[in-house]
């Protein structure tokens, strides 16, 4: 047998009949995965159809089922003249806004254009007897609905439309009993054929993708074809390279593997695989460190059971999403704070990337620590300065009385009033003291606003008259909130007079008190057209003892303060669960507001 074969090998004809067979078989197999993969290409695209075509009707069931839907009449969605006889086409809502009735086809038109407009999908309801003219078929629809009415259940092909290849595919529509609102006037009953809905999906990319393998497989047929007298050598070199590249491929997705692997156990963040189905799949050492659990025990949990707070949407294909702090419930029961960071990858899974932030938290509150203690210390420093000088003073008065030589009454009496003054002056800076350490709590019950501004402004009237400003008033919020009335009394009347005494610089301007409501909120704005502050000024003006009153003294005004006013205010309205804030410009003027939750 071997030598028989030896002479057929060693034949001249052997070489001819080995390259023909090879030729053929070689042409086959190229041929069949050609049509292989057209067919692919076909079948992907009818899927995708099917999937459309399905959508709709789901959709158009449901919007069946509840006899259409109301939408506001605009222009894009104008009532449908189609439906003129259908009673209750245009309802008239709320502020005597019209609504038009969506019917279920008027509905399925607006999608399939939406789809048209952004995936250059193309589809429409069709019919032998359309209503509306524009869902008349064309030759192509007008056949397959021939077909329904025959019995066919469905018609799908490849074909052309405006020049290009298209996968047209259409299934029946079956009147059903919530459909004869609108087509019962054209004697269809349940159960009967109306038309269709048809669905035209480009094969441009499907063909283009398949093309593509086609040339691939070309290049492998041509690169496997050899003269025949190599046929078994080449047959053999084919094999051992394929195997060869497999291995070399395996063996590098194998290296790739275990460096990414190695990556994620080596990492110092907690790193956990959840499935599409919100269950752990996997976790790094670092994870387990976190939780307290090994991969087992993880891989019986979901994320969710870990996170205890919402984790709100999932995010898109190769989108991250970050959430600043959640907490993370370990083994013991304890409640660990966590940042999460979490990546979408292609295969529905997702990877949470947890950093224990509890050393962070930590660092927070020691440095809000250090920052009290060096506002006790600048608060001990300036109240140590007042007191100083006001000791100072009364020291300086006392000895003038002391002194061996006698005084005129009148001069001992204004030395006796300047030592009471200064003596008012120090209960002045102790009462502010304990303001801004423990306010009083005074009485919370619902106040409003307009009220208390207009009380502050009436009892200041003649003060205003007095030194030209304007008083205009614009109360917009009517709305409640919780607070002690006499308390923020003081905290409008101290704002308003500083508002005065920004004005008094100028020799008149105009004070602007408004109300407004915000989110949740209500508040007041106390706006001036003074001398305004820098922004140095502005950072520092809640600031116990910061006092800018000298400004107003060197033009001969007289005016003082302790620079205790503003930081007790701020303190007041913190105190109510409210905010105080402060716009201001050089020559132009300030503004302050005040908000509130409201009651």
């Amino acid at each position: 047998m071997l030598q028989r074969l030896y002479q057929i090998l060693g034949s001249p004809i052997a070489p001819i009949i080995a390259a023909l067979a090879w030729t053929l078989l070689l042409g086959a197999s190229y041929s069949w995965n050609a049509g292989r993969e057209r067919g692919a290409a076909v079948a992907l695209a009818r899927q995708e159809a099917l999937g459309s075509f399905q959508k709709d009707l789901v959709y158009r069931r449901w919007a069946s089922m509840h006899g259409g839907l109301y939408v506001p009449a605009t222009s894009n969605t104008p009532p449908n003249p189609y439906l003129a006889r259908v009673e209750s086409r245009e309802i008239v809502g709320p502020q005597g806004r019209v609504y038009t009735l969506l019917n279920p086809a008027y509905m399925t038109r607006q999608v399939h254009e939406l789809a048209r407009e952004q995936y250059d999908n193309r589809g429409h309801i069709t019919s032998l007897h359309p209503i509306r003219p524009e869902n008349r078929p064309d030759p192509w629809e007008s056949n397959a609905l021939l077909c329904f009415e025959t019995g066919a259940a469905e018609r799908s092909e490849v074909a052309l439309l405006g020049g290009a290849r298209w996968l047209r595919f259409m299934r029946p529509l079956v009147t059903e009993a919530s459909c004869l609102r609108c087509h019962a006037d054209q004697g269809y009953r349940a159960g009967q054929i109306r038309g269709g809905i048809s669905v035209s999906v480009p094969m441009r990319p499907y063909e283009s993708i398949a093309e593509e393998n086609i040339r691939a497989s070309r290049v492998i047929h041509l690169g496997a074809w050899a003269p025949v007298l190599a046929l078994f050598f080449a047959s053999w070199f084919t094999g051992t390279r394929r195997q060869r590249d497999q291995e070399v491929a395996a063996r590098i997705l194998m290296q790739s593997e275990g460096k990414f692997r190695s990556w994620i156990e080596k990492a110092p963040e907690g790193i956990l695989v959840i499935g599409p189905d919100g269950r752990i799949t996997d976790g790094n050492p670092a994870a387990e460190s976190l939780t307290g659990l090994a991969v087992d025990g993880l891989r019986r949990l979901s994320g969710a059971s870990l996170i205890q707070e919402p984790m709100g949407k999932a995010p898109r294909e190769g989108e991250s999403i970050h959430l600043p702090e959640r907490h993370l419930l370990r083994k013991n029961g304890a409640a660990m704070p966590v940042m999460v960071d979490r990546v979408r990858l292609g295969d529905d899974h997702e990877l949470w990337f947890l950093r224990d932030l509890t050393e962070h938290r930590r660092l927070e509150q020691d440095l809000v620590h250090r920052e009290k203690l060096a506002a006790v210390g600048s608060l001990a420093g300036g109240v140590a300065h007042e007191f100083n000088n006001l000791l100072s003073v009364i020291r300086l008065q006392a000895q003038q009385l002391l002194s061996s030589a006698p005084l005129p009454v009148e001069r001992q009496q204004a030395l006796l009033a300047e030592v009471i003054q200064q003596t008012r002056r120090g209960a002045s800076i102790t009462s502010g003291m304990l303001a801004i350490s423990r306010p009083p709590k005074g009485k919370v019950e619902p106040c409003r606003l307009e009220s208390l501004l207009d009380e502050v402004l009436d009892f200041q009237a003649p003060a205003f008259a007095q030194e030209r400003i304007a008083v205009e008033r614009d109360y917009r919020s009517t709305r409640p909130i919780m607070a002690d009335r006499d308390q923020l009394v003081q905290v409008f009347l101290n704002l308003t007079i500083n508002a005065r005494h920004a004005m008094r610089a100028r020799g008149e301007g105009t004070l602007r008190v408004s109300t407004r409501d915000f989110p949740g909120e209500a508040g007041a704005l106390i706006a001036d057209t003074g001398i305004g502050m820098t922004t140095a000024t502005q950072e520092k003006l809640f600031t116990p003892f910061f006092t800018t009153k000298g400004a107003y003294a060197q033009d001969g005004l007289g005016i003082q303060g302790t620079g205790l006013g503003l930081a007790v205010s701020a303190r007041v309205v913190a105190q109510f669960g409210g905010r105080i804030s402060v716009e201001s410009r050089e020559g132009v003027g300030t503004t302050f507001t005040v908000t509130f939750p409201i009651a």
